[in-house]
């Protein structure tokens, strides 16, 4: 029997009927050969598409019992059946190279068949790719299965042809049927042959997954159907594109990172090396900063030697002859709140320890607190009652809720409350959920003490009328409340007034409960007791007490502690509470000065004896590595300065102890200075360094001065001083000898004739830090032959190409420098993440990049890939020069497995090719993808045939693909696994590890899995062998040709930045200081990837847990991690946000900084495992900076700049938000081009986003990043009351402009 056939509507173009698409095509994750779609139309329907109708009234007919739709057409029409749009959702990539499969009967017919028509027809959002196929029914079919094969070798053709590069295309590539299937809208089967009436059925429509790039090897699964009574909706509609259209980074570039004046010519003009100070405004104090890094003449382009450049040989930063030592003051900069008492002050940092000072507070009472309110309040008079009080009601507000009129709501009775004569503050009582703030008014009350009126002082803002309920009552002061500070204290100005808003005046209910705090007063020693003034209030039995607010008023050093070469932090201890205090410390030991006795040699070692003067620490070790600088003149009248390691000091006697044969040992008062600086930076003679003859010597002529007020100048030796004007001015020269001891002076200014002019007391030159006493100003203390040293800072040694007399020029604006180092860093943070390089890829369009010769062989990568789990299509577009002659290029993936072969059309492609670049695909499988993107980067080769001649050039390449859910485990560690010497030989070394999934239905996979092994350990003659359920080992890393040989990188700050110091240069001897040699094997480090068959898999994750098994063979050392394991899922969640749809944060240009928030509009379900986040954000000019340090030892100053080449630390603060709390600090963010992910609204962090290299990719059109979401954070959306998930994002401070596009969320569901 045939059940009944219902009629549907009919209408010109389409008729709507009853139909199911079972699994759409955006459950598309499958392996060859599975169905990615089957038609039941019994729930979704499917219309008729018919340009001109039909010819008749009967709709589609349907027929539950058999699962087939009809259509009958009343003459010569042509008509399809088209899909329902859950046919189309998502990416429909995975149909290429499949197969679209129909039944189709004619049931009556009349008259003839037509040729030529589209049997099947995909259509295309762009009309001019919508493609159809002819040729599959054959006059004289009845009922047959037809297979449609997609693929452009089928015969596709356009059905709008146009004229495409100069000649008509009709004829359909690959390329424009991968086009074709991203845009897909509509799939349309033939139902009208024939010139008369006809009847025909449709049934059995099936769309195969085919076999894409990446499954070639794969053989089709003939009988896996995925779908049955399941649905599958893991396939994001979005699709997402990365457009790599230049070079990306560099292999190894140079980084302008500082720009300059000199400011001290050279003492020789055009020698080869020269010794020049760089501008104290931006250079560093950091000892061998600069040292290899290259100094390029900038500026007026017209300028003497603009363009030249130099490599900085040596580099002294700041050197003064003090050493940091204790805290010898604590100056208060913010005194603070909220301290409840005195308390100490521990030193924290600054490489120091044994600080400690004890500070002392004063409070202020900004608040008070009602314990029992008392009763009778009010009480004036002894009348009888009722007793009443008088209140105020808000009547109206603006629109901001300011306040704009008062009006009495109770008018006292005569014998009522009796008020504070004259203006007197009011107390505001908010009513029902008021939320107002900031309203302030004040009462005038008559000599009667009644109110005569009040006045608003402060409107406030946020409040709403009394008469809603939930609006400000106000009440005039019934009396004060006045502060008695504790004995001996002297606090003072404390004003507070009280009201009572409850009962009847005089009653036992009529208690004190409001207070108006007016002024909170100062200097109160606590503690404080609170009492009441005002005579005629009669309130009694209230228990109030006063909130103290600590503020610090004193601090005083108890221990300065020793060894602190910069300020120590403050950490306050005692938990005293205080809050906001600011506290700096100063720090500062001289140490130029004479020794107390002649120097020895110590039995039995020979080490030498130095007997430093009375100014020396007491502390032992204080100078230990220290340098100490003998310094020239009486009484031993040493002839040139000498530097020496000091390798011990014992307070007991002050003595520093120096290697055997040092320095000449000196006699009693001749001179010394010490300086933390080691002594290599001074004086290095393997290095051409001698920065300390020019800074000490003695006074060539005494002091003397001149003029009303009086200047006071010396010259400094004519031996060793150079004669260069600006030298020394703005440093501080210390004496060392005779009565000039202990003296020190800012040298004002200093002439090419060596005269330095003086700091002095009372002089014309008086105010400095560093200055002498009047009194010792004289020519009988600082004689001729005295002694002395002088600071320097920021001198560097440059070796020019081409040195010149006639540059560099100085002191001038027009004629800067421009110092650059080698950035290594992306070179190295690759290799730290076992991740290939790739630099100064050949593919651009701006600029255009070079012409590649063919034949060539060439790899690329796509960097910094998000996870894909779903087909991709890989696109080329490539510019052929005139003498080309035919294509071919092949396409191999990161293990040299083919993924395809493009521009194999050499007719199509040489009409193309007039007037620009042309275009080709590949489309790669989703477990090829979760393969080649697991590791974060998309690596493949392309090469062209032998015998290819001319040239060609990628203008661009694209990746583009539709987030797919995917379950994605990770088991990470740090052990290496080490061979126990009990092992036998030629016993098993296994490691075992575990990967939780999603637990039995959530879990079943839906595609092939992919495990991703990184494996650190020596593998040029061994491999790994990877069991798991199902199989019976396979060898991974066994086909790998390992290199060989070792490099020596110094980690200057920050440590992602290298530079090769060791064995290389004009130096090869030379280390850089400071330094952290770090040796790095460049081939230990790989990365491997194994497909698991989906018929496996399933078996391997059935249990909840994945066990693999690896026996490392042929190495006793190696660390396996981290394991990753990924595969597409059958049943997950997934919701999308877009900018054109959704709003919210999309689309719009986010603030910086900033914490914005985004919700997905879907209820979160029970989470069966982790999920993935997808964002799309087109963000300009980001930029990797190097990462954050803080932290690491022997590290010098960071070099951490912005795209703007401002420093680091300066671009925070100078971008931050001006009212936000948080004060930015560099270890807050990896970089400036990365957003922090947090769930909910600033609650628990999730990932950094963006912060890797996109410099190779198109700006405009963005890039797409992924993070894991932990199932725990999935759990918590659960807990919120719209059970939605909601992200938000920390946005650095910056200055491009960041607008985030897209987000996917999705993720495995709970059984």
């Amino acid at each position: 029997p045939t059940a009944e056939r219902p009629r549907g509507e009919m209408r010109m173009g389409r008729a709507i009927a009853a139909g199911l698409l079972l699994c759409g095509i955006m459950g598309a994750l499958a392996s060859p050969g599975d169905v990615l779609a089957r038609s039941d139309f019994r729930n979704y329907p499917w219309s008729i598409y018919a340009e001109k109708g039909t010819g008749g009234e009967m709709g589609l007919e349907f027929d539950y019992s058999q699962n087939l739709i009809k259509q009958k057409d009343m003459g010569n029409f042509d008509w399809w059946f088209e899909a329902p749009a859950a046919f189309l959702s998502g990416d429909a990539l995975a149909l290429y190279n499949g197969t679209l499969s129909f039944q189709l009967q004619s049931l009556e017919w009349q008259m003839d068949f037509k040729d030529g028509g589209y049997d099947v027809v995909l259509v295309s959002a762009n009309k001019w790719y919508t493609v159809g196929l002819q040729g599959l029914k054959k006059d004289g079919d009845t009922s047959v299965l037809y297979n449609a094969s997609v693929h452009e070798s089928a015969g596709w053709r356009f059905l709008n042809p146009k004229v495409r590069n100069g000649a008509l295309a009709s004829v359909v590539s690959r390329e424009d049927l991968v086009t074709c299937l991203k845009t897909l809208k509509a799939v349309r089967v033939r139902g009208g042959y024939f010139t008369g009436i006809e009847k025909t059925q449709l049934r059995y429509v099936e769309a195969k997954q085919g076999v894409l790039a990446g499954d070639m090897s794969v053989d089709p699964l003939v009988t896996d159907a995925c779908c049955g009574e399941r649905q599958r909706s893991c396939q994001s509609d979005v699709r997402m594109e990365l457009v790599f259209n230049n070079p990306g980074i560099a292999c190894s570039q140079q980084v302008d990172f500082q720009t300059g004046v000199f400011s001290v010519a050279p003492a020789t003009a055009g020698a080869a090396s020269q010794t020049l100070r760089l501008d104290p405004v931006t250079s560093s104090p950091v000892h061998d900063f600069y040292v290899g890094k290259q100094v390029e003449l900038t500026g007026d382009t017209g300028g003497a030697g603009y363009g030249e450049k130099g490599t900085v040989t040596n580099y002294l930063g700041a050197l003064d002859w003090k050493v940091s030592s204790g805290v010898t003051a604590l100056d208060i900069v913010r005194p603070g709140s909220m301290c409840t008492g005195g308390g100490y002050f521990r030193g924290q940092g600054g490489a120091g320890d044994g600080f400690l000072a004890q500070f002392e507070v004063l409070f202020t009472v900004p608040s008070v607190t009602i314990h029992d309110g008392g009763k009778g309040c009010g009480l004036g008079q002894t009348a009888t009652g009722p007793f009443t009080r008088h209140a105020w009601q808000v009547d109206t507000v603006d629109a901001d809720g300011a306040v704009t009129a008062i009006s009495a709501s109770v008018t006292k009775a005569a014998d009522g409350a009796w008020y504070e004569i004259g203006t007197v503050p009011a107390v505001v009582k908010c009513t029902g959920t008021c939320t107002g703030t900031g309203l302030e008014v004040t009462c005038t009350v008559d000599a009667s003490r009644n109110p005569t009126g009040v006045t608003i002082t402060a409107a406030g803002t946020g409040y709403q009328t009394t008469a809603s309920g939930n609006g400000p009552e106000v009440f005039c002061a019934e009396g004060r409340l006045v502060a008695a500070d504790a004995t001996g204290g002297a606090g003072t100005g404390f004003d507070a007034v009280f009201a009572s808003s409850v009962g009847d005046v005089g009653t036992v209910a009529s208690g004190i409960d409001l207070v108006r705090v007016v002024s909170a007063g100062t200097g109160y020693l606590g503690p404080v007791t609170l009492s009441i003034s005002g005579a005629h209030s009669m309130c009694h039995g209230q228990n109030i007490t006063a909130d103290l607010s600590g503020y610090l008023t004193k601090a005083t050093v108890l221990s300065s502690g020793s060894g602190y070469t910069s300020a120590p932090r403050m950490v306050i201890s005692n938990g005293t509470g205080c809050d906001g205090v600011e506290v700096r410390a100063t720090i500062s030991d001289m140490t130029a000065d004479k020794f107390y006795q002649a120097g020895a040699t110590e039995a039995g070692t020979s080490r030498q004896m130095l007997y430093l003067g009375l100014s020396a620490s007491d502390v032992d070790e204080y100078y230990k590595d220290m340098t100490i600088v003998l310094t020239k003149g009486a009484p031993s009248g040493l002839a040139a300065a000498a530097a020496a390691t000091i390798l011990q000091y014992d307070a007991n006697g002050r003595v520093a102890y120096l290697a055997a044969g040092s320095v000449t040992l000196p006699q009693a008062l001749d001179g010394y200075a010490i300086t933390p600086s080691s002594t290599r930076v001074l004086v290095d003679a393997p290095r051409s360094v001698d920065f300390l003859t020019p800074m000490t010597g003695v006074l060539s002529v005494a002091i003397s001065s001149s003029g009303t007020p009086a200047v006071h100048v010396v010259t400094l030796d004519a031996a060793n001083a150079p004669a260069i004007a600006g030298y020394f001015t703005g440093q501080v020269i210390s004496f060392t000898t005779q009565s000039g001891a202990g003296l020190s002076a800012y040298i004002v200014d200093y002439t090419a004739a060596r005269v330095a002019t003086l700091a002095v007391e009372g002089s014309a030159h008086s105010g400095y830090s560093n200055q002498i006493p009047a009194a010792s100003a004289l020519n009988t203390i600082l004689h001729g032959n005295v002694g002395y040293v002088v600071s320097q800072n920021y001198l560097a040694t440059i070796a020019f190409t081409t040195p010149n007399a006639a540059w560099p020029v100085i002191n001038t604006a027009a004629n800067t420098y421009t110092l650059s180092y080698r950035d290594d860093s992306a070179k190295e943070l690759a290799h730290s993440q076992a991740r290939p390089f790739y630099c100064n890829q050949r593919v651009g369009d701006n600029p255009t990049t070079a012409w590649i010769d063919m034949p060539f062989r060439e790899a690329f990568a796509f960097k910094a890939t998000p996870l894909v789990c779903g087909p991709a299509t890989l696109t080329f577009s490539v510019e052929f020069d005139v003498t080309w002659k035919h294509t071919d290029l092949t396409v191999l993936g990161e293990s040299g497995e083919v993924l395809g072969t493009v521009f194999s059309e050499t007719e199509r492609i040489t009409n193309n090719q007039v007037g620009g670049p042309v275009f080709d695909s590949v489309a790669i499988s989703a477990e090829k993808m979760m393969e080649m993107t697991g590791d974060g980067d998309f690596e493949f080769t392309v090469f062209s045939q032998d015998g290819q001649t001319g040239q060609l050039r990628f203008r661009d390449m694209r990746l583009g693909f539709s987030p797919q859910a995917c379950f994605a485990g990770v088991v990470a560690t740090d052990e290496y696994q080490v061979l126990a010497d009990s092992h036998n030989a030629g016993e098993d070394h296994r490691y075992n590890m575990s990967v939780p999934v999603p637990a039995a239905a959530a879990g079943v996979p839906a595609s092939d899995g992919v495990i991703t092994v990184v494996a650190d350990a020596d593998l040029s003659q061994a491999y790994l062998e990877l069991t798991y359920e199902g199989t019976g080992g396979v060898a991974i890393f066994d086909d790998w040709v390992w290199g060989s040989g070792t490099s020596n990188y110094t980690l200057s700050e920050p440590a992602d930045v290298s530079t090769t110091c060791l064995g290389s240069g004009a130096y090869p001897g030379f280390s850089c200081s400071p330094t952290l040699q770090v040796q790095r094997n460049n081939t230990r480090k790989r990365t491997a990837h194994h497909r698991v068959r989906r018929r496996v898999l399933g078996g391997v994750v059935a249990g909840g847990r994945a066990a693999l098994n690896f026996n490392i063979k042929g190495v006793d050392v190696a660390k396996i991690s981290p394991v990753t394991l990924n595969y597409g899922l059958l049943r997950c969640w997934m919701s999308t946000l877009r900018s054109q749809r959704d709003g919210q944060i999309f689309g719009a240009q986010l603030f910086r900084p900033s914490f914005p928030s985004f919700v997905f509009p879907e209820e979160a379900a029970a989470p069966g495992g982790d999920g993935t986040l997808w964002v799309h954000a087109v963000w300009k000019d980001h930029s990797v900076h190097v990462r954050d340090t803080l932290g690491l030892t022997s590290q010098g100053e960071r070099l951490l700049f912005t795209d703007a080449h401002e420093p680091y630390d300066l671009a925070l603060e100078k971008d931050k938000d001006p009212l936000a709390a948080e004060l930015y600090a560099h270890s807050h963010y990896p970089h400036q081009g990365a957003l922090g992910l947090h769930a909910g609204d600033r609650g628990e962090f999730v990932d950094w986003l963006f912060k890797d290299d996109y410099s190779q990719y198109d700006v405009t059109k963005g890039f797409v990043t992924s993070a894991r979401v932990p199932a725990a954070v999935l759990r918590q959306f659960r807990l919120k009351e719209d059970k939605r998930p909601m992200f938000s994002l920390d946005v650095p401070p910056g200055e491009s402009s960041i607008t985030v596009m897209s987000a996917v969320l999705a993720y495995p569901l709970a059984e």
